[in-house]
């Protein structure tokens, strides 16, 4: 069986903003600093 959906890309800013929300938000901006805790 075929199927002829398309994948459809995103970028990986694309993808936070969708499950993080935008850049600002409280989630958001808790994840990008955690994440340079992590990284030091």
């Amino acid at each position: 069986m075929e199927t002829t959906k398309k994948m459809k890309m995103m970028s990986l800013d694309q993808l936070k903003d969708k499950h993080l929300g935008e850049v600002g938000t409280i989630e958001r901006d808790k994840y990008e600093f955690d994440l340079k805790i992590e990284i030091l």
